[in-house]
């Protein structure tokens, strides 16, 4: 519906207007065939109009096929459960943009949305007259943008930002975290991150950064070649499941067991075996944030994973008696696996 000119445009007009596939619904995957990296040199014009807030808060980058946005919310839970000031940007959304930006455990206030959007895309209108050559602003780009001003503007201890798509040329890589997460990596978006699971694991791995340790769930064979071969290349240490750490347990309790011992957590309500994982593989970032950039406890781990709710991930509802599992999934293993987890809790209290 077209806008009315005798008034402002809300935040939701804006990023539907500055929404599809072609300019990146989800993040950019039309990016430039010879200059693949201009979605990070575009988003870095932006926030160098709002005074570079991706260079002032520590980051926890997730990248990865599956489980990424449910491990995303379980390491900000723990960072709050630690006493931090802990920001969260994830998506997608279920019923409001604002619902991907948040500070512990609180979405972005309306007005404050508002206000940063309308502002973002005013800057991003004058970089695209300015400047064509640097393409065209997406929904993604002015949310991600609205998130680092956001979080450096409420003085955020440490963040958590989960890539749109991809990761290499992903608008969110313009940070440089403090800890690299990759979870399990699978054939998707093989129109945009290639048609095996190295050429795709190569763009996940692109958010590994120099010097930058990097945990990383069970993978292929085929990318988990590709990880330790760029983090070797980056001087970058890998912490991979199995040989460096591991999750033993059952879908609603697990042990998490790496080099500083083990902890035990719960998943109340219980969340199936792919949530258990992604648990874990939280409880395992957060214990090796310790020493880089906070202190994290055991007790803080195990309270921030019970504290941790996530609409439509694993969601149990009771409706006129029946149980629903509200969830999702976009490719074949994860569909396997949620199947496999809707079976072994569908007796769980």
């Amino acid at each position: 519906m077209p806008i009315s000119p005798n008034r402002e445009a809300t935040a939701t007009e804006i990023l539907d207007r500055r929404s599809s596939q072609a300019t990146g619904y989800i993040a950019d995957p039309a990016a430039d065939p010879i200059i693949p990296d201009l979605p990070i040199h575009r988003l870095r014009s932006l926030l160098g109009q709002f005074g570079d807030p991706h260079l002032t808060t520590p980051f926890v980058h997730v990248a990865g096929s599956n489980g990424k946005t449910s491990t995303c919310h379980f390491i900000a839970s723990i960072c709050r459960a630690a006493g931090y000031n802990a920001g969260l940007y994830s998506s997608p959304h279920l019923h409001s943009y604002r619902e991907r930006i948040g500070i512990s455990g609180s979405l972005i206030p309306r007005d404050a949305f508002e206000r940063l959007i309308g502002q973002l895309d005013l800057a991003a209108s004058a970089i695209e007259s300015n400047w064509p050559d640097l393409g065209a602003f997406s929904a993604f780009d002015l949310l991600t943008a609205a998130a680092f001003v956001w979080f450096a503007d409420q003085d955020c201890e440490i963040a958590v930002i989960e890539v749109g798509l991809g990761g290499r040329y992903d608008p969110t890589n313009v940070i440089s975290p403090v800890l690299s997460v990759i979870t399990p990596i699978e054939l998707e978006h093989t129109e945009f991150l290639g048609t095996d699971i190295a050429s795709i694991a190569e763009n996940k791995a692109g958010i590994i950064k120099t010097g930058i340790p990097v945990v990383s769930t069970r993978q292929q064979h085929a990318a988990q070649v590709v990880i330790e071969r760029t983090a070797a290349e980056l001087g970058s240490a890998v912490l991979l499941q199995e040989r460096d750490w591991r999750i033993v347990g059952q879908h609603n309790a697990f042990d998490l067991t790496d080099t500083s011992g083990t902890v035990t957590c719960i998943l109340d309500p219980p969340g199936g075996v792919s949530q258990r994982n992604n648990a874990g593989t939280a409880a395992c970032a957060a214990r090796h944030l310790q020493g880089i950039a906070l202190i994290i406890d055991d007790v803080s781990i195990r309270e921030g994973i019970a504290a941790t709710t996530i609409p439509g991930r694993f969601e149990r509802r009771t409706i006129d008696g029946i149980e629903y599992v509200l969830d999702g999934a976009h490719t074949s293993d994860a569909m396997r696996q949620l199947v496999n987890s809707v079976t072994s809790t569908a007796s769980s209290p």
